[in-house]
Parts: C-alpha cells; sequence; structure tokens
C-alpha cells in the first residue's frame, strides 16, 4: 500500500511539473517559499520556460515574512514567465499580497478575501523594550502590506480605517473584482 501511494504521489507531481500548475493551499510558511523556488527553477531551466505558469491558491494567510518573500520570488520570476495565480475558497491576510504578485489574478465566483492588520503571535513576557521593538516592526510590516496591496488594486486605508476601523474586512469574490484585487472571476479549467 505504501509504494501505491508514492507512486500516484509522483505521478501526479509529474503531471502537475508538466502543466506548469502549482498549489499554494493552507497556511503560509518557509516551505512554500523553498518549494515555489525549486519549481520555478525548474520551470525556467525547462524546454517550455517562457510558457505561463499556474499557481492555484487557498489560504487563511501565515507568516508575514514568508508572503513578502514569495511575493519578492513571483514577481521576479514573472520575468521570465507570466504567472497566474487563481482563487479556489480563501485567499486570506497574507495571502492577498501574494495575489497581487500576479501576472493575472482570478478567483472562483464563491471565494472570500480578508484584508486585516497584521498580527503578532508572541506570547509569554516580554519587557517594555521588547514589547516597543516588536510594535515598531508590526508597524512597518503593516506598512509595507498595505502599500503593496494599494499599489496593485482600489483598496483604500485611509477610507477603511475611517470608515470601518483598524479590524477585519471580508470581501467577496464581486467585491474583490471591483476594489481590483483581482482581475477576473472565473472557474480554472482543468
Amino acid at each position: 500500500m505504501p509504494k501505491y501511494k508514492s507512486d500516484v504521489q509522483e505521478r501526479v507531481l509529474e503531471s502537475m511539473l508538466k502543466s506548469r500548475f502549482i498549489q499554494l493551499h493552507g497556511g503560509i510558511t518557509t516551505s512554500d517559499l523553498t518549494y515555489f523556488e525549486t519549481v520555478f527553477n525548474h520551470y525556467k531551466a525547462g524546454p517550455n520556460a517562457k510558457q505561463k505558469v499556474t499557481v492555484s491558491m487557498n489560504t487563511p494567510g501565515g507568516s508575514v515574512y514568508d508572503a513578502l518573500a514569495l511575493y519578492d520570488l513571483i514577481k521576479t520570476y514573472r520575468k521570465s514567465f507570466p504567472i497566474h495565480i487563481h482563487v479556489a475558497g480563501l485567499c486570506m491576510s497574507a495571502g492577498v499580497v501574494i495575489l497581487q504578485a500576479g501576472s493575472k489574478r482570478t478567483a472562483a465566483p464563491h471565494s472570500t478575501f480578508l484584508v486585516h492588520e497584521v498580527a503578532s503571535n508572541n506570547v509569554g513576557y516580554q519587557t517594555v523594550t521588547q514589547q516597543a521593538g516588536e510594535l515598531k516592526e508590526s508597524m512597518r510590516l503593516q506598512k509595507l502590506m498595505n502599500e503593496i496591496i494599494k499599489e496593485h488594486s482600489l483598496l483604500n486605508f485611509t477610507k477603511l480605517r475611517r470608515n470601518r476601523g483598524p479590524i477585519d474586512h471580508y470581501y467577496t469574490a464581486s467585491q474583490a473584482l471591483e476594489l481590483k484585487l483581482i482581475d477576473e472571476i472565473t472557474v480554472l479549467e482543468g
């Protein structure tokens, strides 16, 4: 049984590599960065180096640092080949930043988007100096993420804060299209 599972996984991975289709599903971590860089290098060196790559994304968000690194990585490889990012389900938090790196950004009709403030997961006791440093870094990251989203969309963070406060903001695919967080609502064809 384990041999069969291994064979199936290998065939699926080989098929995905041949079709230039990769996935970003689940929480965003450093492993995603390693995976994307490895796959993008494979594509860049391959016989169809200029052919489009499709990334299917369904993420609740994750590490801001890893998301920013993925954003930079995708923008860099976009110089070699188009990268179409398609949301199927969730595109939340740091995922919205990654989405903005795509050459073309699409979403399934029932996708949900979330834009919110950077959250810290540090626990335990901290000195006042440590807290101040953590706040300064969180503010820097928030500003950077806002700038990236603002550069690629019509989302106005000043107006958003004034009208609704600095809390979670959920958007449907239609609302994301209106705000230019995506370019089109479509079902990804297989």
